[in-house]
């Protein structure tokens, strides 16, 4: 039997066994009871987060639900005018009191208000406020990035930098504000500064950009954290808290990488719940 449009007021144990679920269609008494209402993204499917008060209120410890697989907003951001450009496999990093905390080489979009593409919505399952995120615009190692740069002025002196540069591959656009942010848009490979040259050099290396904020759940593909994985049988899916409770799906405290992998989980999780049920009403019959 299924109710539709059913919202659940809450869940209740009953004595011997078995659940009482509440709702504003009247009460439903069960014997076996699976919590599978997602996480707190796409809030207009029902998943509102409504999921982690029950788990809780039935004995489960929830590990603080978080936004991911979002893209970032950077923090006087300067690229906003060139939202729409995409750059392919480029080499990103996520750092935490200026140490490295994690990496990615993917596909990296500009938006207007900061970053987006697989290299950011992966490293924004760790991302937070005041982190930073480093990109190598150019593809190569700072070493060879400089020995290019030098090779321009020894051998194309009289060529514009710009003209020069697009051997690197970037989109015009990328290449011209990262020029003008440096103030040599105009300057010619000979004219260059050696201060020019490393702070060039270092906008197209490592350029650093500082989260100002993670995008919400409204934006995010899935959420991270959710019911302890501790507190349920990964066998069963079985709460090892509260007999003949199950549970399956994003209300629990997993997340994968883009690609298929969390609804996978989902479809893995759900699985094993019911086959579990399945079979023990199955000897309950017999």
């Amino acid at each position: 039997r299924i109710l539709y449009n059913c919202r659940v007021k809450g869940i209740a144990r009953r004595t011997p066994g078995g659940f009482v679920v509440s709702s504003h269609k009247g009460e439903l008494g069960a014997d076996y009871l699976v919590l599978s209402t997602g996480g707190r993204s796409y809030e207009g499917t029902g998943s509102s987060g409504d999921g982690y008060s029950i788990a809780s209120a039935l004995g489960h410890s929830i590990v603080e639900p978080r936004p991911a697989l979002t893209s970032v907003s950077i923090k006087d951001f300067e690229f906003g005018d060139l939202a729409g450009v995409s750059l392919k496999a480029v080499d990103v990093s996520l750092w935490r009191d200026s140490k490295k905390t994690s990496s990615r080489t993917e596909d990296l979009l500009i938006t207007h208000e900061g970053l987006s593409g697989p290299a950011i919505l992966h490293l924004s399952r760790e991302a937070g406020r005041g982190d930073e995120i480093r990109v190598n615009f150019s593809g190569i190692t700072r070493e060879e990035l400089e020995r290019r740069i030098l090779k321009l002025a020894a051998e194309e002196g009289k060529k514009l930098l710009k003209t020069s540069l697009h051997d690197l591959g970037l989109p015009e656009r990328l290449l011209d504000k990262i020029l003008e942010m440096n103030g040599i848009t105009e300057r010619l490979c000979s004219e260059l500064k050696k201060e020019e040259r490393k702070k060039l050099i270092s906008s197209l290396f490592e350029m650093s950009f500082e989260i100002e904020s993670v995008g919400g759940f409204s934006q995010a593909m899935v959420t991270r954290g959710g019911v302890q994985l501790s507190e349920v049988n990964p066998k069963t899916m079985e709460s090892r808290i509260v007999p003949n409770l199950f549970f399956a799906g994003e209300i629990l405290d997993f997340d994968g990488e883009t690609g298929g992998y969390n609804l996978q989980a989902a479809f893995s999780t759900g699985y094993v719940a019911g086959t579990t049920i399945n079979k023990r009403t199955s000897r309950e019959d017999q």
